[in-house]
């Protein structure tokens, strides 16, 4: 049986390669509810996700989620989003200039402080829900729209 002994090199470059960070379902909850910034994007496609993050969120503290729409006629269409978790308000002013680069449905952004965060679509400023309703059982989303982060669903409620 063979030992080998890893450099002080390799290992340097292998935790490059993995320095990315899990945030979990708890940092989403738990800043929503203390009104602390974030943002979330809601991307067209998953390349558009993908290439966002790889481009432009790459050093942001951000989760990959999805989010559920429920069209007009009953059926749900299901599109790739992101939870980035703001330290301050400098992600929310960034974003905003994403809309225009890349493939993105909407953006909602919660200020710090500020009791019900914005959603932007389409160039529309509209007012959602400030109230954070999270469920472990998709039944309790009936018939709206929703977030899936994990096994965990969460949707904005008024």
């Amino acid at each position: 049986m063979r030992k080998y002994i890893r450099l002080y090199e390799e290992y340097t470059d292998l935790e490059e390669r993995t320095s990315e960070v899990n945030y979990s379902w708890q940092d989403v909850r738990n800043t929503i509810q203390s009104k602390l910034p974030f943002t979330i994007i809601d991307f067209k496609t998953s390349d558009a996700r993908d290439e966002c993050i790889k481009s432009e969120l790459f050093d942001e503290k951000y989760i990959k989620q999805s989010y559920t729409l429920k069209t007009e006629d009953g059926n749900t269409v299901r599109y790739p989003s992101v939870f980035i978790i703001g330290e301050d308000n400098k992600v929310q002013d960034r974003v905003l200039d994403l809309q225009k680069r890349f493939d993105i449905l909407r953006i909602v952004i919660g200020e710090y402080g500020k009791d019900i965060p914005s959603l932007y679509a389409e160039g529309d400023e509209v007012q959602i829900g400030g109230n954070l309703y999270p469920s472990l059982e998709i039944n309790d989303m009936a018939g709206e729209d929703y977030y899936t982060n994990g096994s965990n669903f969460f949707k904005f409620i008024d």
